[in-house]
């Protein structure tokens, strides 16, 4: 009432700032950036700071992780901590951004370096200059690093790009090497992987990605010499060279005694035709800028390759997609699919066992569009059969299929007794070890009934609860299947 007002009490109050707590800041380098982390076990609630002074700073990120794009020092403060200094600084190590393809003007571009795209996918590999050369996707593998001594990554080409002279001629050289296209041109531009040693004869162990990078000028080349290429790239098929020898577009040097692989890891070479997705036999397109592109596809085996057209179906007249067999009972059935059939005449059939060479033992005629094809081998060897196709066009030319092989064994014996029956049926069978079913149908196909039997011995099936008529059956373990009749009487 009179403006006075009482003071309670009084205290002083003293605020202690948390000394920092100090770990360690790791680095997970991509291509033109890197990934800074808190190290493991630490926690708090942390802010990236551009200045050792959170208040003269800028606030760059909050969390465990920051992704910097530039070269300079970074701090981290935790600020649950209320920390007035940084817990952790460090200067990020930035990689370079491979963007340049380089030219085919006759350089060996060596790879100095390799960094990860950011999805931590494909590893990009770039020389001195940051040339981008080639990128592989590892799934997982340990192929090798740029500097361990061992591996390696090449760009190479020979000069004279842009066209005409930016593509070499590969003659037919049947059947010594593998071109049955008699306009088959490749760009002077190829690649070449040496790996670190891994698996069988120093190769990968299983599949990996690869893309190859090219110009509008090489492109041009290979146009110059096959007008129907039209500067499209869709129009070129992209290969592989697998074994021993020097993927050098030269002719004269390297392609006249290669082969055509008989298999997609087998030696010589193998080819990859444009698709919708990226695979063992298909190339898939891509363009990272203008001007230049790229043809990914999935290989086996590391050694090196590049691309070319013709005006039929790159070096090969017939491409098949799958080649598969399968036994059934004393005869062998083969299938086999092809996406694409240029000038294609007929398909021959080979076959051989141990003791035998290849011989001939059927034809079955081309449709010469895209198409399935099945032969079935009436007579085969006992034991191990093996089959191979050789891919023959109009002119003569010829190249062989991957080989596929299949076992035959003796069939088993069977016995069914008494037959006609009342009610009870004895059923042996001798020469399997396997697991047996013994299947009734009656006279329009329906089954009846199922029983699993022991072979070698006599195995009893009541039929007594059938109607009077005549019934089929079908006996069969992991291999054959035998097939009979029986009558059921009353």
């Amino acid at each position: 009432a009179n403006g006075c007002a009482a003071v309670f009490a009084t205290a002083n109050v003293t605020i202690n700032m948390a000394a920092p707590q100090p770990f360690g800041i790791t680095q997970t380098p991509y291509c033109g950036s890197v990934m800074l982390s808190a190290a493991s076990g630490a926690t708090g609630t942390y802010s990236w700071y551009d200045n050792a002074v959170m208040s003269a700073g800028i606030l760059l990120g909050t969390g465990n992780n920051y992704s910097a794009n530039a070269i300079g020092t970074y701090y981290l403060f935790d600020v649950a901590a209320c920390a007035s200094t940084p817990a952790s600084t460090v200067v990020a190590a930035i990689l370079p951004f491979p963007t340049t393809i380089p030219p085919t003007n006759g350089t060996n571009y060596i790879a100095a370096g390799e960094c990860l795209d950011v999805g931590g996918i494909w590893t990009h590999y770039y020389d001195s200059n940051s040339n981008l050369l080639l990128s592989i996707q590892k799934n997982g593998q340990a192929i090798g690093s740029i500097g361990d001594g061992v591996f390696s990554v090449q760009l190479d080409g020979n000069a004279g790009a842009p066209a005409p002279n930016g593509a070499v001629s590969i003659p037919i050289n049947s059947p010594t090497n593998y071109v049955q296209s008699p306009d088959w041109y490749v760009m002077n531009r190829y690649w070449n992987v040496v790996p670190n040693g891994l698996g069988t004869a120093g190769q990968i162990t299983s599949d990996v990605s690869v893309r190859f990078y090219y110009k509008d000028d090489d492109i041009a080349a290979v146009t110059a010499n096959v007008s129907s290429i039209a500067n499209n790239p869709l129009n070129l098929h992209f290969y592989k060279i697998n074994g021993n020898y020097i993927p050098n577009p030269n002719p004269a040097t390297n392609h006249a005694l290669i082969p055509m692989a008989s298999a997609y890891n087998a030696d010589g070479y193998w080819q990859y035709n444009n698709g919708a997705i990226a695979s063992t036999t298909d190339w898939l397109y891509g363009s990272p800028s203008v001007g230049n592109h790229y043809a990914e596809f999935t290989i086996g085996k590391f050694s090196g390759g590049g691309g070319g057209g013709s005006t039929t179906n790159g070096a090969l007249p017939i491409t098949l997609t799958s080649f598969t067999g399968y036994n059934r009972s004393q005869v062998n059935i083969l299938d086999w699919t092809t996406n694409v059939e240029v000038n294609a005449d007929k398909f021959e059939v080979l076959r051989k066992n141990k003791n035998t060479n290849f011989e001939r033992i059927g034809e079955v005629k081309a449709k010469g569009y895209p198409a399935d094809y099945t032969f079935t081998d009436n007579f085969p060897y006992q034991g191990i059969n093996q089959y191979q196709l050789k891919l023959i066009d109009i002119d003569g030319h010829y190249q062989y299929s991957e080989m596929v092989e299949l076992t035959v064994g003796e069939a088993f014996q069977v016995s069914v007794f008494p037959n006609p029956s009342k009610e009870l049926l004895n059923i042996k069978v001798l020469g399997t070890n396997d697991a047996l079913r013994f299947t009734l149908f009656d006279a329009l196909g329906k089954e009846v009934s199922t029983h699993i039997l022991t072979s070698n011995k006599i195995n009893i099936v009541d039929i007594s609860s059938l109607a009077m008529g005549v019934y089929f059956y079908k006996i069969s373990d992991n291999t054959f299947t035998e097939k009979g009749k029986i009558v059921k009487i009353d």
